[in-house]
């Protein structure tokens, strides 16, 4: 082979190709569409759950609310209320962009502990209710 390593390596841009595989990152996102739909469904879950909160506490001497362990009930209503913080907060992140940064590092931790008692309130008033 007389011919110089330009010619030989021109499909490769005339230079000798890398030794190991270039990772490209192609960032991608959820559609606005499904980003505010998600929202919604989680702010009006938020709401609800308020709303019920504030029905059991006003009707309290209610047959119907004393025999449904209100304490256990409002508990799960609890955790539901975290666990859609903890979407909703994920849906900001998704929408903003933002990376796991270690200013943001409080924000991981918040979100973790939202996932991690709405989780435990949710399904541990279930339990307890069976």
């Amino acid at each position: 082979m007389t011919e110089p390593a330009d010619v030989i390596w021109k499909s490769k841009g005339g230079i000798t190709p890398t030794d190991s595989e270039i990772e490209h990152v192609v960032r991608r996102r959820i559609s606005k569409i499904a980003i505010t739909v998600l929202s919604i469904f989680a702010g009006v879950g938020i709401a609800l759950a308020l709303i019920y909160i504030m029905y059991a506490v006003v009707h309290n001497g209610h047959v119907m609310i004393k025999d449904e362990w209100p304490i256990m009930t409002c508990a799960i209503i609890i955790g539901c209320i975290l666990l859609d913080v903890y979407v909703l907060i994920h849906i900001g992140d998704l929408q903003t962009g933002v990376q796991p940064e270690p200013l943001h590092r409080d924000i991981c931790l918040a979100s973790t502990g939202l996932l991690i008692f709405g989780f435990t309130f949710f399904y541990g008033g279930m339990t307890v209710k069976l």
